[in-house]
């Protein structure tokens, strides 16, 4: 039996473990370069809104720690699409190669929301994610988002 007609019986005979890399250097810039400039913008916004340069006692480290928390959730939210599928890459690459390959579905539920976020974004391509994880356990077959 050749592979032709092995995939045409069952393709998920053929399914292969893939671990992508991850570059966990890149991984830290970013994130200290995400906190930074959350907090340049803070900093610009406080001392806008305040009137003085820094900060004089406890109420303004209150105001400008809420600022730089708003700066940092509006970040996240633009850069959702990326932080998303990152993590989803180190799911593939730590998860144990049984969880990874019990998925009855071709492509598994980790690669078909690695599609639906970059397909529809990351807000409505992870309901879709998570809709696939949850009837995920069915009969299987081929669903693309």
């Amino acid at each position: 039996m050749d592979d032709k007609e092995r995939q045409l019986i069952h393709p998920i005979y053929d399914r292969k473990l893939v671990r992508p890399y991850i570059n966990w250097k890149k991984a830290s810039a970013f994130a200290i370069l995400f906190t930074l400039i959350a907090c340049l913008i803070s900093k610009e916004i406080y001392t806008y809104l305040m009137d003085y340069e820094w900060i004089h006692n406890v109420y303004d480290i209150v105001s400008y720690m809420l600022i730089v928390s708003w700066c940092m959730l509006y970040q996240g939210i633009i850069c959702s699409k990326m932080i998303a599928i990152w993590s989803i890459k180190v799911y593939q690459r730590y998860a144990s190669a049984q969880t990874r390959l019990m998925c009855c579905y071709i492509p598994s539920c980790s690669e078909y929301a690695i599609l639906a976020i970059e397909k529809y974004g990351a807000f409505y391509g992870g309901y879709k994610a998570v809709c696939r994880i949850i009837k995920c356990g069915s009969y299987g077959g081929v669903d693309y988002p």
